[in-house]
């Protein structure tokens, strides 16, 4: 997982049917920020998205 600013790559991932995604894709178009969009399989989830989404992070 990246962070515009740090040095590294800002990953996007999503679902193409998910409204939240798409308004995010377009709101860092208007910020002019590139990104890598990763599609993601809710049935299998990556290990990038079990790491990034705090839901599943244990202290």
């Amino acid at each position: 997982k990246g962070m515009a600013g740090c040095g590294g790559e800002l990953k996007l991932v999503g679902m193409w049917a998910s409204p939240f995604m798409v308004r995010v894709q377009i709101a860092l178009r208007l910020k002019g920020l590139s990104y890598e969009y990763v599609e993601e399989d809710l049935q299998n989830k990556s290990e990038l998205l079990l790491r990034s989404n705090p839901v599943h992070v244990h202290l």
